[in-house]
């Protein structure tokens, strides 16, 4: 079986166990079972790593004595530290998936799911309100969600024999494209049945959906990057900033948005009087492309001053 073949059958036996609950709501609890799969597995290809390390004559942590090198592996592989200097997340022995697994026939399964993902998350400080908590909130039939783990046991994400984190982000947005294909085709559904249920004055309506997407709703700017902006709009074009939402979707923003829900976005460019985008002439009005250059790097520098706590 391929790489595409097997990501398309693990998704479609994971769409079948679904049932009624809306491919929205039912992606997080997945790409959130994908992610425990891929940080357990990671974490223990890195004790493997830190053993070799340690029975390698030519590594610096090398240790010559058998005893003390079984005993040192035991307590190597323990130790956050020779995670944390791999970047690699540290997952608690009750927080594993393989862990979690041998318990998917539990009643209160996705209680523990929930307590696993604030495990993780009280261990790894950049994965804080990131991680998906809300297994227990999922309409799932009995017994639907130990299947559902029982599925993404199938992947493995070995850094020895291929480049885990890439498979990772490939699996990560096949899902993520297969839900916004679900997401997109029932709007499509519903606005075909819209426009053509009861046209006026005895018109005939046909409506053909070309293709389909999730739509993405940007998250309210902070404080301090509406300030930036306003303040950079001003200097440079000497008119205070605005904003304008549009029917139309730039899918990768919904991607960025689904992998850092914390981040912020200014999405921005050069349209109007004098440019034309995504055209056979497409052209630039080149004094407005400085100016919008410069208001993006000042918002930039702001960021790193905000980061600076300056």
């Amino acid at each position: 079986m391929t790489n595409e073949e097997f990501k398309k059958t693990l998704w479609d036996t994971a769409n079948k166990l679904r049932g009624s609950v809306s491919a929205s709501e039912y992606k997080h609890p997945v790409l959130g079972l994908v992610f425990l799969k891929y940080v357990s597995d990671m974490f223990d290809a890195q004790a493997k790593v830190i053993r070799h390390r340690i029975a390698d004559p030519a590594c610096e942590y090398y240790i010559d004595d058998a005893a003390i090198r079984e005993e040192s592996a035991e307590a190597f592989t323990g130790d956050k530290t020779f995670y944390d200097q791999d970047n690699v997340f540290w997952v608690p022995r009750s927080a594993r998936f393989e862990t979690l697994l041998d318990q998917a026939t539990a009643p209160d399964l996705a209680q523990r799911l929930d307590r696993a993902m604030g495990e993780i998350e009280g261990e790894n400080p950049t994965l804080k309100g990131v991680l998906y908590r809300e297994f227990s909130r999922l309409a799932l039939e009995p017994g639907k969600l130990g299947e559902l783990m029982g599925l993404v046991a199938r992947l493995n994400f070995d850094p020895g024999k291929h480049g885990s984190r890439d498979v990772f982000g490939e699996v990560y947005e096949y899902f993520l494209g297969q839900f916004a294909m679900n997401e997109g085709a029932k709007a499509g559904e519903f606005l075909k049945k819209l426009l053509e249920k009861d046209p006026p004055y005895g018109a005939r309506v046909t409506f053909a959906l070309e293709k389909d997407g999730s739509g993405w709703n940007a998250p309210q700017l902070s404080p301090w990057l509406e300030q930036a902006v306003a303040d950079a709009s001003q200097h440079y074009f000497g008119a205070p900033s605005t904003y304008m939402g549009e029917g139309g979707s730039i899918p990768f923003m919904g991607m960025l948005g689904e992998k850092f829900p914390q981040a912020q976005f200014l999405i921005t460019g050069v349209l109007g009087p004098h440019s034309n985008a995504h055209g056979p002439n497409e052209f630039l009005h080149i004094p407005t492309g400085k100016k919008i250059s410069m208001v993006v790097a000042e918002v930039v520098a702001r960021h790193h001053q905000q980061g600076a706590g300056a």
